[in-house]
């Protein structure tokens, strides 16, 4: 079982057990594993944001494999960075702007953000060298995103199965 998936399975005892630990006095030595434990939460909210793109996703067929890489700082910034293959893409999330603060993903998200903003669409956003990206905020050079790929790929996929086709998908589909 893979680091990603027992923080997953972590995060849901957590979540059924929130009442009662709510309720236990923290001691002063229980803040690393307060943080740790918010940590373990924020991936459960990412796991479950990762599903909703991916049902949101246009075209989407059979089992979706996506690599979480680790959380890193960018801009000051926590992002998590997800390398999507089958949608060649890598998806920029931010846990502490997509997770309340209890760790739950809000039902009302806005996914556009994730299709247009904080996408970066290999076929068209991937320039060869820094010098090509000329200030622009849309695009990223070669040799970032082998590196961001290369960081991804040294865990195991988290595999998501889309529930059903979404609304937009189905639009799309008809024309």
């Amino acid at each position: 079982m893979s680091d990603f998936a027992r923080a997953f399975a972590f995060a849901c005892i957590l979540a059924a057990h929130a009442d009662a630990l709510a309720a236990t006095p923290i001691s002063s030595d229980a803040s690393q594993d307060i943080v740790a434990s918010h940590a373990v939460a924020e991936d459960a909210c990412v796991a479950v944001l990762l599903h909703r793109i991916v049902d949101d996703e246009a075209g989407v067929r059979g089992p979706q494999r996506l690599y979480v890489g680790p959380r890193t700082t960018e801009n000051g910034t926590t992002i998590v960075r997800v390398y999507w293959p089958q949608a060649r893409a890598i998806l920029l999330i931010d846990p502490t702007m997509a997770c309340g603060v209890d760790g739950t993903l809000p039902a009302d998200i806005d996914l556009s953000w994730y299709r247009t903003k904080a996408r970066i669409e290999l076929e068209a956003d991937v320039v060869a060298t820094p010098e090509e990206i000329a200030g622009s905020t849309n695009l990223v050079d070669r040799a970032w995103v082998d590196a961001v790929v290369a960081e991804c790929l040294r865990d195991e996929p988290l595999t998501i199965n889309p529930t059903k086709k979404s609304p937009r998908s189905t639009k799309r589909a008809k024309r």
